[in-house]
């Protein structure tokens, strides 16, 4: 019936610019052609209001089951009786396939597979964005859409506005909850560090779990180090222990690994590593204020967007006492010594000195005179 509507008007619209130009209109050169270019776009405005449907599928019969396999991540995990939620959800997948369904698998990417490649298949996605496979399957000609998930979704309520939107029925084939998981969230530790110096870190755990307490194995470079004890979080919260090296680390690049005793539900997340530098040939940016003063303070991040170098920043607080400004950042709350400073700034791409007097100079001329930048506030005559 539509069709015959289209054909209907048409002629109506085709007919009525013949009418006008054999009727209405100058006898002009090129009459035809001129009247082929006005019946083009009259049909072309016809079928922008007609709004034509095309079909996407493949050839022949489109299913009107469509199922929807979230691939992320997390579908990886193992339920409380140890099967793997990744196989189940595969199986039931090849079950609905045998019925006449058809797969989309939601990973990075929305596609169609084919039923024979889903074993060799690894969930891999980021986060579970199901929305976007919904408007796919119903623009595919989808009238039930089945998502089998872990339910663990970024999106639920834009999936099921999406699916009232298009008219297309939705159901969700749960699996079974994941069973206890924590992980490593958070593996905290300076980024550089001087051999000799203490070390201090701080590995924090989150997730959920039955038992009272968790341990924490800390090795470096793969040899272990020592092991950590600390309550296990409840309700998805999070617990941490800090921790320290207290003969320091040896110089070079030390690769510090935390990882729960314990596999679990998720093993993906039961290992954290950081990199600590120990001596490295440059520091980077190294600000030394040799008196109290707030522009420090303030200059440190500013010294830290604009460079992108490591910076670190020290604050004279007595005599061959230098306290670290950024001990949250670095992890280092304990103050160096004057021939510590001097191996800094001698290491340091670009020194930024402030509070400088003749008392400190003779320092700072020192243990700058090969340094590439140098940038020097001076706070009397004989600092300049």
């Amino acid at each position: 019936m539509a069709a015959l509507l289209l054909v209907v008007t048409l002629l109506l619209a085709g007919g009525f610019c013949a009418w006008v130009y054999y009727r209405r209109e100058f006898d002009v050169r090129s009459r035809p052609i001129l009247l082929a270019a006005r019946l083009i776009a009259v049909a072309g405005v016809v079928a922008l209001l007609w709004n034509p449907v095309l079909p996407t599928g493949p050839r022949g019969d489109a299913p009107d089951r469509y199922v929807i396999l979230d691939a992320s991540a997390s579908m990886g995990a193992r339920a409380a009786d140890g099967t793997v939620l990744w196989e189940t959800a595969v199986q039931r997948a090849l079950a609905e396939a045998e019925d006449g369904a058809r797969v989309l698998v939601a990973d990075q990417v929305m596609r169609a597979l084919d039923p024979d490649y889903l074993d060799g298949l690894t969930p891999s996605g980021v986060e579970s964005l199901l929305a976007e496979a919904v408007a796919v399957a119903a623009e595919a000609g989808a009238r039930e859409v089945v998502l089998i998930t872990d339910r663990r979704l970024h999106d639920p309520v834009a999936t099921a506005l999406a699916a009232r939107r298009l008219g297309v029925s939705l159901a969700v084939d749960a699996l079974a909850e994941a069973g206890d998981n924590l992980g490593i969230g958070r593996l905290i530790l300076p980024a550089s560090t001087a051999s000799g110096d203490e070390v201090r870190g701080r590995v924090e755990v989150e997730g959920a779990s039955g038992a009272d307490t968790v341990t924490v194995a800390i090795s470096i470079d793969g040899q272990p180090h020592q092991t950590l004890r600390l309550a296990a979080p409840r309700g998805g919260g999070t617990s941490g222990a800090d921790f320290t090296f207290g003969t320091g680390l040896e110089a070079g690049t030390r690769l510090v690994t935390a990882r729960l005793d314990r596999p679990d539900a998720f093993e993906a997340d039961d290992e954290r590593t950081a990199v600590v530098q120990v001596d490295p040939e440059e520091t980077g940016v190294l600000l030394v204020s040799f008196a109290p003063d707030w522009e420090p303070r303030f200059l440190l991040p500013v010294l830290d967007q604009v460079t992108g170098l490591p910076v670190r920043g020290f604050l004279r607080t007595g005599p061959g006492r230098y306290h670290p400004m950024d001990a949250g950042a670095s992890g280092s709350t304990a103050a160096i010594d004057e021939a510590a400073m001097e191996r800094l700034m001698r290491r340091a791409e670009m020194v930024v000195a402030m509070g400088v007097d003749g008392s400190t100079a003779g320092l700072v001329e020192a243990a700058t005179s090969r340094t590439a930048r140098l940038l020097i506030f001076p706070r009397d005559g004989a600092g300049a």
